[in-house]
């Protein structure tokens, strides 16, 4: 069975991808992270480190990826960083270490997600935070559980593991076909740049002055979460067994 060290091994190797997320790194610590100092910073999925690089000088900074070749990147760069699956190896920290824990595009990429949430609860601190993105369905990103990465059942998720959702930011717009039914991609005119631009400008517009946030327009969506349960608090499966138990009322 391939695991998600072997399927990332080489992720990183190519010279030409570092860096590349680069702007969006900046984008994301300038909008929910300004002025971070003093901080213990945990970043899950660190790739080649580019976003703990920018936080080094002035917060304790660590990595953790399933990419060996995104573990040495960051060696590399004299960046701290532990080989690790988090969907299924334990996080190598004590409990209560973080202040701030990083996961950006990663989720989506887990076997098992859930086993990933129970441990940046256990090694956050209480009224830490949580800033982590996923990319928006209608981009046709592969996923292993496509449910879970539409935006409101991601932010239930959150939820339900016991993060208060502070804030909610988009980065960047869908490809403009994305937005149209299935029937109108199929025509090259439709799916044009002028066509479904105008498209989706136009929603963007009348949306964007209404209660109802655009949200599917965007590729990425990047939440702020606080952690408001403790690090010893049942984890989902435990309180999902107790809630469904024979002979309990929800059952």
């Amino acid at each position: 069975m391939t695991t998600a060290k072997d399927a990332y091994e080489d992720y990183y190797a190519a010279v030409e991808a570092r860096d590349f997320f680069l702007p969006r790194y900046r984008w994301t610590i300038d909008t929910l992270l300004p002025g971070l100092v003093d901080k213990q910073v945990l970043e899950i999925g660190c790739g080649d480190g580019g976003c703990i690089q920018l936080l080094k000088d002035r917060n304790a900074v660590v990595g953790v990826d399933a990419s060996e070749s995104g573990v040495r990147e960051c060696e590399a760069r004299a960046l701290p960083a532990f080989l690790a699956d988090v969907s299924t190896d334990p996080l190598p920290f004590d409990a209560r270490t973080f202040d701030i824990v990083i996961c950006l595009e990663t989720f989506e990429h887990l076997a098992n997600p859930q086993h990933a949430v129970d441990e940046i609860k256990r090694v956050l601190r209480r009224d830490g935070v949580l800033v982590c993105s996923i990319p928006n369905p209608r981009t046709g990103h592969p996923y292993l559980y496509p449910g879970l990465f539409t935006f409101g059942n991601f932010r239930l998720f959150l939820e339900q593991n016991g993060f208060v959702i502070t804030r909610t930011v988009p980065w960047g717009w869908a490809p403009p076909e994305s937005i149209l039914p299935r029937w109108m991609r199929r025509s090259r005119l439709a799916r044009s740049r002028y066509v479904a631009g105008f498209v989706r400008g136009t929603l963007h517009c009348v949306l964007g002055r209404s209660r109802f946030f655009p949200y599917y327009l965007y590729w990425l969506w990047t939440f702020a979460a606080v952690k408001v349960s403790g690090g010893d608090a049942r984890n989902m499966l435990a309180f999902q067994a107790a809630a469904t138990k024979p002979g309990t009322p929800s059952c």
